[in-house]
């Protein structure tokens, strides 16, 4: 079940001046206004930091979102194009172009069912599993770099917020 934001609270948050006002570190000092308390601005510039970083010295062109994929797909033998949709909420058509792009690289393949003509199987080929091990070193020294200034308990906690706002509730 999708919540409604709580309009009062954002308007109470954009519209409160009794702080001092925020500026963007490193940027001039370009004063943020009331982006400086929105914690989806926070999250945005979070995000291309750890994008940047990420991009900075991968040993080879993977996406984040294609990493993604590949650790999915490696984790659940088996798996079909569907099922991977459905767990990682995608649309189909427009995935399909993903996975034929992986394909085309020769990181996956496609593994017809032989119960089910109709079921596709995902599957990393072995230079999907090469690059994979690549970029899982990469992104654990990637992970500690940028990671580097919060503490272990800060991480745990971004990581459990991260996962409260991220994933669906589970209905009770």
């Amino acid at each position: 079940m999708r919540r409604e934001p709580n309009l009062e609270l954002v308007a109470a948050a954009l519209s409160s001046r009794t702080q001092e006002p925020a500026t963007l570190e490193g940027r001039s000092g370009l004063n943020l206004g009331p982006l400086a308390r929105v914690i989806g601005y926070r999250l945005r510039r979070a995000q291309l930091a750890v994008y940047e970083d990420y991009q900075r010295d991968a040993p080879a062109p993977v996406a984040p979102s294609q990493l993604g994929i590949l650790v999915i797909i490696d984790e659940n033998p088996e798996m079909t194009q569907q099922q991977l949709c459905e767990g990682i909420g995608v649309d189909k058509s427009t995935f399909a172009i993903r996975l034929d792009r992986l394909a085309d690289r020769g990181l996956l393949r496609r593994v017809r069912s032989e119960d089910d003509r109709r079921r596709n199987s995902l599957r990393l080929t072995a230079k999907g599993k090469a690059t994979l091990r690549t970029m899982l070193v990469h992104v654990e020294r990637h992970e500690r770099r940028i990671f580097a200034r919060l503490s272990a308990v800060e991480r745990e906690q971004l990581m459990e917020l991260l996962k409260k706002i991220g994933e669906p509730e589970v209905s009770r």
